[in-house]
C-alpha cells in the first residue's frame, strides 16, 4: 500500500468520525426537544459549526514529519515481522 494511499484511508476515517459526531448531535438535539416540548430547544448548528471549524483546522495546520522516510521504514518493518524475520536498523 502506498502512502498517499494510507493518507487517504487516514482522511476518509477522519470525516466518518467528524460527520458520526455531527449526527450525535442532531440525535441530542432532537431527542431534548421531544422530551422538553419544545421548550428551551436551542438550534445545534453552532456545535456542528464548530466540530467542523475544528476538522478544517486540523486538516490544514497538520505537519508530516518526513512521511516518505517514516513510512518506507514501517513498511519494511512490517515486511520483515511479515516474513519472520527481526527488523534490524541499518
Amino acid at each position: 500500500m502506498s502512502l498517499d494511499m494510507v493518507l487517504a484511508v487516514f482522511k476518509g476515517y477522519q470525516d466518518r468520525q467528524v460527520h458520526s459526531q455531527c449526527l450525535a448531535v442532531q440525535i441530542g438535539y432532537w431527542a431534548a426537544y421531544y422530551t422538553n416540548g419544545g421548550k428551551r430547544a436551542k438550534s445545534p448548528l453552532q456545535v456542528i459549526q464548530g466540530i467542523r471549524k475544528q476538522q478544517y483546522k486540523a486538516a490544514h495546520t497538520q505537519q508530516h514529519v518526513d512521511d516518505i522516510q517514516s513510512f518506507d521504514e514501517l513498511d519494511a518493518m512490517f515486511n520483515s515481522r511479515l516474513q519472520g524475520g527481526e527488523y534490524l536498523n541499518g
